[in-house]
C-alpha cells in the first residue's frame, strides 16, 4: 500500500458506493481522555519544558460524536497547545556571544593569538605553516638581491604572490596538483592577454575602438572564468592565477601605443620561480607524503568509539554529534587520498575498508541506549510506560495513557516481574560487562597498531592510549567474551522464569534493547580486529608505494584538497549545496519510491519522466541553469572588474591610473569575490585593516632603511610569520591573504622604483587600491544576490523537512505497509543506509550554516538563535526515529502483526491517517517555513491519528484472539520470538516518539513564523 494515498474501503454486499463524501455522527469508540506526552526527559530540553512538560489534552474530548469521510482522509482537529519557550536554556550557535562588539573583538583577537602560538609551535599544522613562511621568504629574499631583482623584471613581487596561490604547507600530491593548475591558468590567462593585445594592435590607431576591444574580451573572460570558478571547485587554482595573468597583460602599461611582449616575460619567470620555490620547499622540508589526514581521520574515529562504548553512562547530544562528525570525516578523507597522488603505506583498497568498518561500528554504538539499566540493581518500583515508550538516547518519550492520573504511573513490579528481571541481569550483566571491556581493548588495540603501521604512533601515546597485550591475544579474548555472552544469552531462552511475551515487561524490553545493538557491535568490533591482524601479518604493510589519483575524474572536478577549501574562504556553504544535491539526487533516484511507482517509471508509464528526455525540455534545462547562483556569480564579478577597470580606459584617468597601479583593486576583487559567501560589515572592516596594516609595515620595511635590503629581510619575517599563519591555518584566511598581499605589492614595488617617488606615496596608493577591490567586492557580494545564512538555514531546516516526510513515507510503503511478497531486498537496505549517512552529513552542514549567522548584521529585525537551534535538534531526533523505525520493522513483519489479511484491512483507513496526518503537518510546516508566512492554527493532529490505530489494533487483536485465528508469526524458536516482540516494542515506541517530535516540531515552527490569527477569538 502506497502510503498516504486515500483508501477505499470495500463495498458491502447489497450496498451501492457513494457519490461523494457521507458525513455520519455517530457513538465514538473508544478514544483517550488525557493523552499525555512526557517531555521532560531529556537533559537537552528547551522548548517546552517546565510547565509544559506533561500536557493534559482534555480538549480532544469530543464527547462520543465523531465524523467519518469514506474514501478520504479523516482528520482531527484540535485546540492548539499552549506552550512558551523556556528562558532559562538555550540553543546556540558555538560562535555566538553576547558581549558588545568591540569588547567581542578583542575577545577573538585574544583567542586568535593563543591558537597561534599553539599551533605555531605545537601541532604539526606549525610545521606547514613554517613551510609556508619558509617558502615566502625565500622568494622575498631573492627578491632583495639587485642581480636577481634585475633578472626577474620590475615586477618582481609575482613571485611571492605565486608562492601565496601554490604555498607549501601541504602534501605533496596537493603541491604537484596545485603546480599544474597555477602553470596552466597562468598560461590561459597570458595566452587570452596576449590574444585581445594582439587584436588590439590590429585596430590601428583607432584608440576608442582599440580600449572598448579589450574591455569586450575582458568581460568575456570574466564570465566565462566565474562560470567555471562557481562551478567546477577543482580549477580554484588555475583560475586565480588566469586572472591574474590576464588582468596584468591588458591593464598594465595600458596607455602604450603598442603593447611590449616584454610583459610575457616580466610576468612569467617571477610567477615560474615562484612555483619552483614552493616544490623545492615542499618536497625537502618534512615532506607530506599524503597519509597523515587518512591517519588522523582513523585515530579520530576510535577516540570517539572507545568514548561510546563507555557504558553505562548519560545520554550525551555532543557525543552523538561527535559519533556524526566521525562518520564524515572518515568518508571525506578517504576521498580526498584517492584524489591526489599518495606516497604512503596506506593501500586505498584497505583504507576504504577500514572506513566502512569504522562507519558500522560508529552505526552500531548510536543505535545503543547508553542508560540501560542492565548494570543496576533490582528495584521492586520501575517506572512503567504503558505505551511502551523507550527512552533512547537524545530521544523524546511519549506516552499516550488511558484514564490514568500522572502521579499513579509508577506501579510496583510484581514478584513474577522482578525474578525475570533479576535473572536477565544476572545472566546477561556479568557477560556484557566483559564484552564491552573486551571491545574497548579490542580499539585501543587497533589503534595502536594502525597508527605504528602509518608511521604515527605518536597520535596514540598522545591521546594515552596503551595496548599491554598482543592482538591476537585481544582478539581470542574477544572471541571468548562473544562466546560467553551468546552462552548466556541462549541459556534464557524457554526459561520458566521469564515470560511468553514480553509487549507487557517494558522493563526487560529496555535491557533486551540494550545487549542486541551491543552484540551487533561486537561483530563489527570484531571484523576490524581481523582486518587490522590481516594488514599487520602481510609483507606489504612496511613497503612505501606511490598511488595515482583513483577518484572518478567526473566527480573530482566539483571538490579539491583540504587546503585549497580552507584557503579559498574557510567554512563555505559549499559543503551544505553539494550535500543537498547528493540527498536530491538520492530521493529523485527511487530510493524512497513505493515498488508501483517504480514499476510505472521503469515501465514508461511516468509522463514526467517521457518529458525529460525531450530536446524542449534540455533547452529549458539550460535556460533554467543561467538563473541560478552561477550566472548571478558572473553577472557580479563581470560587474566588478568592469567598473574597477573603467579608468584604465579613459583618457583623463590613464595616466594616473598606470602611474599609481590602480589596477591592483581589480586583482585583489577577483580574489576576494565568493559564490557562496556573503558580504557584511565585519569582513570589510577585518580585510580593509588587514590590507591597511600590510601597506603601512612594507612601507616601514623600506622607509626605516632607505632601501637597506637586510632591514627589509627582518621587516618581512616579523611581519609575515603572524600573515602566513592567518592565511594558511587560521579560521579567516582571506585577511590573511590580504595582508600578505598588501605587505608584498608595497614594499617590493617600493625596492624596485628605489623610493621613486616616496614609500608614502606608494604605500598609500598601491594599499588605497587594494582596500577599493575589497570594498568593492564586498558590498556587490552584500547588495545584488547577497547569501544571507538566516534565509539559507531557514531553506534548509524547510528542505530538511521535507526530505524526511519523502523518508518517512518512503519507510512505510517499502519496509511497513508493504505488498505481500514485496519484502525489503539488500539493496533497499543498503540504498537506505546510504541515505541515512547522507542525512546525518545535512545535519553537520546545516549547523555549519547555524555558525554562519552570527556573523551578520541583522537590518530588518533581531534574529533568534534559541529556536532554530531547537528546530534542528528536533529534527534531528524525528530522524533517529526514522531510522530506529526502520531498523526495527527488519525482524518482524508490521503489517502482518495484527492477524489475517481480513482484520488487516480493516485497518488501512486508521493507519492511512496516521501516516496522512504527519506528511500533512511537515508540508505545511516546510512550506511555511520557508517562506517564512504564518502558519494554520490548527493542524491535523498525529497524536490522536495515532490513538485511534492503537485503539483499532487493540481491538482487532482481541476479536483474533477470541475467534482463535491470531497467526503465528514466529514458530522456529523461542529467540526468534523474543526478538519479534523486542522489536516490535522499539518499533511501536519510536512511531509514537515521532508523534511527540511533531507536537514540537509544530511549536517550533510557529515560534518562528507565527500563527496565522482567527477572526473568533474562542477559536
Amino acid at each position: 500500500m502506497a502510503s498516504g494515498e486515500p483508501e477505499t474501503p470495500p463495498a458491502q454486499p447489497g450496498s451501492s458506493q457513494p457519490e461523494g463524501p457521507r458525513i455520519s455522527i455517530e457513538p465514538r469508540r473508544r478514544f483517550p481522555k488525557h493523552v499525555q506526552l512526557d517531555l521532560s526527559s531529556r537533559p537537552d530540553r528547551t522548548w517546552g519544558s517546565g510547565s509544559s512538560s506533561q500536557l493534559q489534552l482534555d480538549q480532544y474530548d469530543t464527547y462520543g460524536v465523531e465524523e467519518h469521510r469514506d474514501g478520504f482522509f479523516d482528520a482531527s482537529f484540535f485546540r492548539p497547545l499552549q506552550t512558551a519557550p523556556n528562558p532559562n536554556v538555550t540553543i546556540t550557535p558555538q560562535s555566538y556571544n553576547q558581549r558588545p562588539y568591540f569588547s567581542q573583538v578583542i575577545h577573538t583577537l585574544v583567542s586568535d593569538f593563543k591558537d597561534f602560538l599553539l599551533t605555531a609551535f605545537w601541532t604539526h599544522q606549525g610545521v606547514n605553516v613554517a613551510k609556508s613562511l619558509l617558502a615566502y621568504l625565500i622568494c622575498y629574499y631573492l627578491c632583495l638581491i639587485p642581480t636577481v631583482q634585475k633578472w626577474l623584471g620590475n615586477y618582481s613581487y609575482f613571485a611571492t604572490i605565486s608562492v601565496l596561490l601554490n604555498h607549501s604547507g601541504r602534501t605533496f600530491g596537493a603541491q604537484l596538483d596545485g603546480l599544474v593548475l597555477c602553470i596552466l591558468g597562468a598560461s590561459v590567462g597570458m595566452g587570452w592577454g596576449c590574444m585581445a593585445l594582439e587584436l588590439s594592435d590590429r585596430i590601428g590607431p583607432f584608440k576608442d575602438r582599440r580600449e572598448g576591444l579589450l574591455e569586450a574580451i575582458l568581460i568575456i573572460f570574466a564570465a566565462v572564468m566565474a562560470l567555471l570558478r562557481s562551478t567546477l571547485v577543482r580549477l580554484y587554482q588555475a583560475l586565480m592565477s588566469a586572472g591574474l595573468a590576464v588582468f596584468f597583460m591588458c591593464l598594465v602599461d595600458s596607455n602604450q601605443e603598442h603593447w611590449d611582449k616584454k610583459k610575457v616575460r616580466e610576468f612569467a619567470v617571477p610567477f615560474l620561480v615562484g612555483q619552483a620555490v614552493c616544490l623545492a620547499v615542499n618536497v625537502i622540508v618534512f615532506p607530506g607524503a599524503g597519509g597523515r589526514e587518512v591517519t588522523v581521520a582513523l585515530h579520530n574515529a576510535l577516540i570517539s568509539a572507545l568514548e561510546g562504548l563507555r557504558l553505562p553512562r548519560e545520554p550525551s547530544p555532543e557525543m552523538r554529534r561527535d559519533l556524526n562528525m566521525q562518520l564524515v570525516n572518515l568518508s571525506e578523507a578517504f576521498r580526498d587520498m584517492r584524489m591526489e597522488l599518495t606516497i604512503s603505506k596506506w593501500v586505498p583498497f584497505d583504507i576504504a575498508q577500514l572506513r566502512n568498518i569504522l562507519q558500522a561500528i560508529i552505526r552500531d554504538l548510536m543505535a545503543i541506549d547508553p542508560a540501560s539499566t542492565l548494570f543496576e540493581v533490582v528495584s521492586p518500583l520501575v517506572p512503567r510506560s504503558p505505551s511502551g515508550s523507550s527512552r533512547g538516547d537524545d530521544s523524546e518519550h511519549i506516552a499516550i495513557d488511558i484514564d490514568t492520573p500522572a502521579n499513579e504511573r509508577i506501579d510496583p513490579l510484581s514478584e513474577a516481574q522482578l525474578s525475570a528481571l533479576e535473572l536477565v541481569k544476572k545472566t546477561l550483566g556479568g557477560p556484557a560487562r566483559k564484552l564491552i571491556d573486551a571491545m574497548s581493548q579490542s580499539l585501543a588495540a587497533c589503534d595502536v597498531e594502525l597508527m605504528g603501521i602509518s608511521g604515527y604512533r605518536k597520535l596514540s601515546t598522545s591521546s594515552h592510549i596503551t595496548c599491554n597485550a598482543n592482538i591476537q591475544a585481544i582478539y581470542q579474548r574477544l572471541n571468548a567474551s562473544m562466546i560467553a555472552f551468546d552462552e548466556a544469552d541462549i541459556s534464557l531462552i524457554d526459561h520458566p522464569l521469564l515470560p511468553h511475551t514480553y509487549s507487557k515487561h517494558p522493563e526487560l524490553v529496555q535491557i533486551f534493547l540494550f545487549v542486541h545493538p551491543l552484540r551487533q557491535a561486537a561483530d563489527s568490533v570484531q571484523a576490524l580486529v581481523k582486518k587490522v591482524i590481516d594488514m599487520t601479518s602481510s609483507p606489504k604493510a612496511t613497503s612505501v608505494k606511490i598511488y595515482l589519483p583513483s577518484y572518478p575524474w567526473r566527480k573530482s572536478l566539483h571538490r579539491t584538497n583540504p587546503q585549497v577549501r580552507h584557503d579559498r574562504g574557510g567554512v563555505t556553504a559549499n559543503y551544505y549545496y553539494r550535500s543537498k544535491g547528493e540527498i536530491d539526487r538520492l530521493l529523485d533516484s527511487g530510493t524512497t519510491q513505493s515498488p508501483l511507482a517504480s514499476a510505472m517509471k521503469t515501465t514508461g508509464f511516468s509522463a514526467i519522466g517521457l518529458e525529460h528526455t525531450t530536446t524542449r525540455y534540455r533547452v529549458w534545462r539550460v535556460i533554467h541553469r543561467l538563473q541560478g547562483f552561477e550566472a548571478r556569480f558572473a553577472i557580479k564579478l563581470v560587474t566588478v572588474t568592469a567598473l574597477l577597470s573603467l579608468p584604465v580606459w579613459l583618457d583623463g584617468s590613464q595616466k594616473w591610473y598606470n602611474h599609481n597601479a590602480g589596477w591592483w583593486a581589480v586583482i585583489t576583487a577577483w580574489f576576494m569575490m565568493h559564490p557562496r559567501v556573503g558580504g557584511n560589515a565585519q569582513d570589510i572592516i577585518v580585510r580593509t585593516v588587514a590590507a591597511t596594516i600590510g601597506a603601512a609595515w612594507g612601507g616601514l620595511a623600506y622607509a626605516v632603511g632607505h632601501g637597506n635590503p637586510y632591514i627589509m629581510a627582518a621587516f618581512a619575517t616579523i611581519y609575515m610569520f603572524p600573515a602566513v599563519y592567518r592565511f594558511t591555518t587560521s579560521s579567516h584566511p582571506r585577511s590573511g591573504l590580504m595582508a600578505c598581499l598588501s605587505f608584498s605589492v608595497v614594499s617590493l614595488a617600493t625596492y624596485n622604483r628605489h623610493g621613486f617617488p616616496s614609500a608614502v606615496q606608494i604605500a598609500w596608493t598601491r594599499g588605497l587600491a587594494i582596500v577599493i577591490g575589497i570594498c568593492a567586492a564586498v558590498v556587490v557580494n552584500w547588495c545584488i544576490w547577497p547569501f544571507v545564512a538566516r534565509h539559507e538555514l531557514r531553506k534548509a531546516i524547510s528542505a530538511m523537512m521535507l526530505n524526511l516526510a519523502i523518508i518517512y513515507s518512503g519507510i512505510v510503503a517499502r519496509y511497513i505497509y508493504h505488498e505481500e511478497g514485496m519484502n525489503p531486498t539488500e539493496e533497499d537496505v543498503e540504498k537506505s543506509a546510504m541515505l541515512d549517512a547522507k542525512i546525518r552529513e545535512m545535519f553537520l552542514r546545516i549547523r555549519e550554516l547555524f555558525e554562519m549567522t552570527t556573523h551578520e548584521i541583522r537590518l530588518r529585525g533581531p534574529f533568534n538563535p534559541t529556536l532554530y537551534g531547537a528546530l534542528i535538534d528536533c529534527l534531528e531526533r524525528f530522524f533517529e526515529h526514522l531510522v530506529q523505525v526502520r531498523q526495527s520493522s527488519l525482524y518482524f513483519q508490521p503489517y502482518n502483526m495484527v492477524g489475517p489479511e481480513e482484520q488487516n484491512r480493516s485497518l488501512l483507513s486508521f493507519r492511512r491517517d496516521a501516516v496522512a496526518s504527519i506528511l500533512m503537518s511537515l508540508y505545511v510546516m516546510a512550506g511555511a517555513l520557508r517562506i517564512k508566512k504564518p502558519i494554520p492554527r490548527y493542524l491535523p493532529s498525529a497524536a490522536v491519528a495515532r490513538k485511534h490505530l492503537l485503539d483499532q489494533m487493540e481491538e482487532a487483536e482481541l476479536e483474533t484472539e477470541e475467534e482463535g485465528n491470531r497467526q503465528i508469526l514466529w514458530q522456529t524458536r523461542e529467540k526468534q520470538r523474543r526478538w519479534a516482540d523486542v522489536y516490535q516494542f522499539a518499533y511501536s515506541s519510536a512511531l509514537t516518539d515521532i508523534v511527540g517530535q511533531l507536537e514540537e516540531l509544530e511549536t517550533l515552527t510557529k515560534g518562528i513564523c507565527g500563527e496565522m490569527a482567527l477572526d473568533i477569538a474562542d477559536l
